[in-house]
Formats: C-alpha cells, sequence, structure tokens
C-alpha cells in the first residue's frame, strides 16, 4: 500500500468521525426538541381540563345548595331535581346522601336504598352522626325493596336484571330491586346461557348462586365404534312390524293431548281474564286515592292503599300462571296436531294387500341393507324376483 493511499484513507476517516460529531449534537438537540414540545401540549391539556372541572364542582355545589334549600321547605319534587343535577355532575358521597333522602320522601325506595348505600360506603370514618342518620333512612327504604347478591362461576360471567345489565362490581356487595317477579340472565364466552325468574319480596335479602355449563361441543368418537374403512360394514336387516293395536295406543295419545290442549288454554284464558278484572279493580283504587288527595306515601296512607296493593298482587300472579297456562296448552295442541300427521297408523286389510302382491310376483321376501365402505356407500337388496 503506497503512502498517498495512506493517507487519503486517513484523511476520509477524519472526515467521517468530524461528520459524526456535526450530526450527533443535531439529533441530540432534535431529541429535546420533541421532549419540550410534548410537555408543552400536557401542560395545555391540563390547562383545558382545569376550567371544565371546576365548572362540575361549581355546578355540583350550587344544585346541592338548591336541594337544601327545596328539602328545607319540604319542596321535594325541586329537591329531587337539584340533587339530581348535583350527582350527575359530580358523584360525591354528599351528593348521594341529599338525593337519597329526598327519593325516601317520595317513595323512590329502590333508588333511596341505591343512593344511600354509596354514601355510607364512601362516607369519612370521622362522620358518625351522619353514619347514623344515613343508616336509618337505609334501614327505612330496605323494608320495601329486596337485595340480591350472587355468586357466578366463571368469574368472566355477565349478569343482566330483567334487561338491565348489572356491573359486575355489585354482584358480592348486592343489587337492590323492587318487589316481584326478576327475570335473570348470566352468560358468558364459551358457556351455555342461563335463564330464570325470581320473585322477591320487600325487606328481603337473597343469595343467588349460578354455575354456568360449557357449552356442548362435537365430542369426539370413540375409535373402537367407527367402522374399518377397508372392510364393508353391513347391518341387520330393518325388520317393520306393524302393530295391530298401534290405531288404539294413538288415538288414546291424540285424544288425552287434545284434552290437556283444551285444558290448558281454557285455563290462561280464564287467569288472563282475572289479571284483567284485578287490574280494573287497581286502577279504581288508584283513581279515588288520586280524587280523594290521599297518597300511599308516607306516614298517613290512603285507608285503600293495601287494597290496591292486594289488586296489584293479583294482576301479577293471575297474569303470570295465565301465561304458563296457555303455553302448556299451546305445546299440548302443537304436540297433537303433530301427531295427527306423522303418526303412521296401521291398517290391516292394506298390509294384507300388500303382502299378497308381493309373493304373486316373487317378491315376498326382500332385504334391505344399508353398506358403508371407504369408497362407497348404498343400499344393498337380496330377495327373490
Amino acid at each position: 500500500m503506497s503512502h498517498v493511499e495512506t493517507s487519503r484513507r486517513s484523511l476520509h476517516n477524519s472526515a467521517s468521525v468530524k461528520t459524526m460529531r456535526r450530526e450527533l449534537p443535531f439529533s441530540c438537540r432534535q431529541t429535546w426538541v420533541h421532549a419540550f414540545v410534548l410537555f408543552g401540549v400536557s401542560l395545555w391539556l391540563l390547562a383545558l381540563a382545569q376550567p371544565a372541572l371546576a365548572v362540575d364542582q361549581q355546578a355540583s355545589q350550587e344544585a346541592y345548595e338548591r336541594g337544601v334549600q327545596a328539602f328545607e321547605k319540604a319542596d321535594y319534587p325541586e329537591a329531587y331535581d337539584a340533587y339530581k343535577a348535583a350527582w350527575t355532575a359530580e358523584h360525591s358521597y354528599r351528593n348521594a346522601a341529599g338525593l337519597g333522602q329526598v327519593e325516601l320522601h317520595l317513595g323512590r325506595y329502590r333508588d333511596a336504598a341505591e343512593h344511600l348505600d354509596y354514601s355510607l360506603r364512601h362516607l369519612p370514618e370521622t362522620a358518625s352522626r351522619s353514619r347514623r342518620r344515613l343508616e336509618q333512612g337505609l334501614n327505612s327504604a330496605l323494608k320495601h325493596v329486596a337485595l340480591l347478591r350472587f355468586d357466578l362461576v366463571p368469574e368472566t360471567a355477565r349478569l343482566s336484571i330483567n334487561g338491565m345489565a348489572v356491573h359486575y362490581s355489585l354482584y358480592a356487595t348486592g343489587v337492590f330491586v323492587k318487589p316481584g317477579l326478576q327475570t335473570l340472565s348470566v352468560s358468558a364466552d364459551g358457556y351455555q346461557v342461563d335463564s330464570q325468574r325470581i320473585r322477591t319480596l320487600g325487606g328481603s335479602e337473597r343469595r343467588v348462586e349460578v354455575r354456568l355449563k360449557p357449552q356442548a361441543s362435537a365430542a369426539a368418537v370413540p375409535a373402537a365404534s367407527l367402522p374399518n374403512p377397508a372392510e364393508p360394514t353391513e347391518s341387520k336387516p330393518l325388520t317393520v312390524k306393524v302393530d295391530p293395536s298401534a290405531d288404539t295406543l294413538r288415538t288414546a295419545a291424540l285424544v288425552t293431548g287434545a284434552g290437556f290442549a283444551l285444558v290448558g288454554i281454557g285455563a290462561g284464558v280464564a287467569l288472563k281474564l282475572r289479571s284483567a278484572a284485578a287490574r280494573d279493580d287497581k286502577n279504581d283504587k288508584r283513581g279515588t286515592i288520586t280524587n280523594d288527595g290521599g297518597t300511599c306515601v308516607g306516614d298517613n296512607p290512603h285507608e285503600l292503599c293495601t287494597q290496591l296493593a292486594a289488586h296489584a298482587s293479583d294482576e301479577d300472579d293471575y297474569g303470570s300462571w295465565g301465561s304458563i297456562a296457555l303455553i302448556s296448552g299451546g305445546l299440548f295442541a302443537g304436540a297433537t296436531v303433530a301427531g295427527i300427521f306423522f303418526w303412521p297408523t296401521s291398517d290391516a286389510k292394506a298390509a294384507e294387500a300388500d303382502a299378497a302382491e308381493a309373493k304373486a310376483v316373487g317378491m315376498d321376501s326382500v332385504r334391505v341393507l344399508p353398506v358403508v365402505s371407504h369408497h362407497k356407500t348404498g343400499l344393498w337388496l337380496n330377495g327373490k324376483f
């Protein structure tokens, strides 16, 4: 290697090092610029969020003060609207307590129990006086609602009550529901859906345990039960015997099914009519209470409130049993109609005529066998022709 080439390479390497030294500070400066830009954007977003947060807190405070003033004047509808606005602006134990107390006066027992329970669970430990007052209110609300706690398997199960989804955090703490029929639906990916209906009573507490069953999958057939593909598989001949007494059994089953269908449908219609009558009685009692200026909420309920509750319960009970009876009658009717069209009949004379005709043409002994192999599938006929 000549001295000139060595010098050129040395100059080239020196130039590369100088270029890297010039580029390195620029890359570092670019990184710092990006960092400062991100930091500035973060401060800007935080500055935008602060006024919105302050507005929500201010709106909550103003609405809460309006609720307190209306509550002190016993203007419970106005207090409800104010406390509701405060709760919407800010979920705090104070807003929940005010909203729960006014809901208790308005007879919204389920909502009152939910908000008073929230307030108690988030109340500071130092507020012992407020805790006692909230506990008294919650106990009053619990007399009119039911508390459901759930133990679901798998843990990823989803729950809905009367078509409304329930947050998973409430499964163990409990869900407040109005007394009456509750439709529960529990589902999870890879599991069969479990639906059930339960009846709840005011002032009751119940734990519901649901274990979902995995969805049925195509189970593998044991190898021993499969036919050998190398050899044809023949089954035994199919011999069909027509019992002359089959018509008697068929007739008895159809008559019984028709009877059950008529009884179920008739009972369902009667129960539905009774439910409608109870509904009319309930509406009459409600109209009388309204015309008298009475109410069923508070310490002095109207004297007809007990009858109103009884008619409402009759409407619910008769309506539910009527639906069950109609569905049962419909099932029996459907099964009876299906039996009429698809249940085979025996005709001794037709069978004898067919046998005589087969014997006359030399086909009185014919066997039909299904054949399955690895290269063919079909029917094998054997007989005299």
